[in-house]
Order: C-alpha cells, then structure tokens, then sequence
C-alpha cells in the first residue's frame, strides 16, 4: 500500500469517528483529481447530495479576487447547498 493510500485511509478513518458518531446519516469520502470545483460538482450531482462542506483558509480579498477560491465559486454554482468552514 503507497504512502497516499495510507494517507487517504487516515482521513476516512478520522472522518468515521468524528462525522459516525455525530452525524449518523450516510456520508461517503470521494477521491478526485483535476479542477476541484468542477470534481466537487460533478460528485455532488453523481451522488445526489444535500450539502457540500469545504473549507476557506481566508487568502486575501485581492488574491481570491485575482485567483477566486474553490470555496467561492462552490457557492455561486452549486445547485445545492453549500457550508463554508472558515480556518
């Protein structure tokens, strides 16, 4: 097993105990690789999600306005729900 496959089943492993115990309903954790917007819309309509949760490490104004921020464009493209947790 690589070093990612062992990260990745670190993070279910913490998911399940923190989200299992609090948040009984189904949840599944979803790998995906190129433009995490697009992957996160996608999985959600694949899915049928209610909500979408994603974190903001709060750049600046003028770096998400330059850049824009996962976070962001979730929220104005997203069909569904969305929850931003600010670090």
């Amino acid at each position: 097993m690589s070093a990612h496959d062992l990260a990745l089943d670190a993070i279910a492993d913490g998911i399940r105990n923190v989200a299992g115990a609090q948040y009984p309903g189904s949840w599944e954790l979803v790998q995906r690789s190129g433009d995490p917007t697009a992957g996160l819309l996608e999985a959600a309509r694949v899915h049928g999600t209610d909500l979408i949760v994603v974190g903001h490490r709060g750049h600046s104004e003028l770096v998400d306005l330059m850049l824009g921020s996962v976070a962001s464009r979730l929220v104005h493209h997203s069909p569904t729900a969305v929850l931003v947790a600010k670090s």
